[in-house]
């Protein structure tokens, strides 16, 4: 009898480097032709969309499609609880010793208008319950989860091959706060990032990254409404003291916290550390079906549930109206609090849309005089 010929090797998994850096282009323009547009839709639903769809589900189809274990690879694989603490501890001394110092510095340097501009706060004001409740677990658990899976689990360890340890760091960081497409906030994110990269580096895992990541979106969310801003009020800058304090503090805390994982390395273990790790590659309707199956499933959703909704956020770009500043009249007040109300109506579907339209129109109309 004669022995069979033995199988062919798989191929090569495309290599690493040059998968993140396609993909980084690929995530820009499905985040500016795609993502912006879906959040112009509906803000909290678009949102969701962009880290699903995008952030995490075009890698993941990517990795599987050139052949590789999706989850051990980028090291989203062997959940750690004790990484994910560690993590969520560093995020949170890492917001009082940096985040909120240079986010306060930023909003003093750059003018007024264009903080205002970019001010990330904007998107939970005028907002409904429900919608408050999708955009903070949105921002809380969404954005750290798929955010890190993009740039830490795949760019950061694509930027490694060529480019090792810091220089890695330093690269995806800069991608991870050109991606947010904010002038103000620029340097504080690439802080940021450096937190999350080294994190990454340190546990070749994302769930230390994926902690601090979420520490630092909670403290900033609860921070906007414990000072009021959910209001629409302005809250003031807190004294040049407290800052200070909160910045030697923090980096005390956050070297104590460095001096403890030198220590007890657990702290950041996890027990499927990332490796480039290869897996036989699907048919590829198998993997892009269900993802292009599910977005386009979520779009129709949102048409079919909010599409009052979506006519209404398309009328306020296209005619944009400002929130009346701290001193402005009891008139100018009561104009905007009466345009809120109309909206809020028509959403529910309980005035015409075009009562609202011709409403906003005369309203941004009228600051152009």
């Amino acid at each position: 009898m004669i022995d069979p010929l033995p199988l062919p090797p798989p191929p090569a998994p495309v290599p690493l480097a040059g998968l993140s850096a396609a993909l980084v282009f690929v995530l820009l323009g499905a985040f500016v032709f795609i993502g912006v547009p879906a959040q112009l839709m509906n803000l909290a639903w678009g949102m969701w969309f962009t880290e699903v769809f995008l952030f995490l589900g075009i890698p993941l189809v990517a990795l599987r499609l050139t052949g590789r274990d999706a989850l051990r690879t980028t090291g989203l694989k062997g959940f750690s609880a004790k990484a994910l603490a560690t993590g969520f501890v560093a995020g949170a001394l890492n917001y009082a010793a940096w985040a909120v110092p240079l986010m306060l510095l930023a909003e003093h340097l750059f003018p007024k208008k264009l903080v205002e501009a970019f001010d990330s706060a904007q998107v939970f004001r005028d907002r409904g319950p429900l919608e408050l409740a999708a955009l903070g677990l949105g921002v809380t658990l969404a954005a750290p989860i798929c955010e890190e899976l993009f740039f830490r689990g795949v760019v950061q360890r694509g930027v490694a091959t060529w480019a090792r340890g810091a220089r890695a760091v330093l690269l995806t960081s800069i991608l991870f706060s050109l991606f947010h497409f904010d002038p103000v906030g620029f340097v504080a994110r690439f802080e940021l990032g450096v937190l999350f990269g080294v994190l990454a580096l340190r546990s070749r895992s994302l769930w230390a990254g994926i902690g601090a990541h979420a520490a630092n979106n909670l403290l900033s969310t609860l921070a906007f409404f414990a000072t009021g801003g959910a209001g629409g009020e302005e809250p003031g800058d807190p004294p040049v003291a407290a800052v200070l304090g909160m910045v030697v503090v923090g980096n005390l805390a956050l070297a104590a916290l460095g001096l403890a994982v030198r220590r007890w390395p657990s702290l950041l273990e996890t027990t499927a550390p990332a490796e480039d790790t290869p897996a036989p590659r699907p048919a590829v309707a198998a993997v892009v079906g269900p993802w292009l199956g599910g977005a386009l499933a979520a779009i129709g959703l949102v048409v079919l549930l909010d599409s009052n909704g979506i006519a209404l956020n398309y009328y306020d770009q296209k005619y944009p109206v400002k929130e009346p500043a701290a001193d402005a009249g009891t008139s100018e007040r009561e104009a905007y609090a009466q345009l809120k109300a109309t909206r809020a109506k028509a959403r529910k579907g309980e005035v015409p849309l075009n009562d609202y339209f011709e409403q906003r129109r005369l309203a941004s109309e009228g600051e152009k005089k």
